[in-house]
């Protein structure tokens, strides 16, 4: 249980310790994947 909880937060933690730089192209990232997801939703 702790090894699959450990994973899961693992890709959260460098989202939310972003720099600036970074920022825009998290923005970026969120709109593509809503963008596929939108997508595949019509699928």
């Amino acid at each position: 249980m702790s090894q699959k909880t450990d994973s899961l937060q693992k890709p959260i933690f460098p989202i939310i310790n972003l720099t600036k730089k970074n920022k825009e192209a998290a923005r970026n990232y969120r709109t593509v994947s809503i963008k596929y997801n939108n997508a595949s939703k019509q699928k």
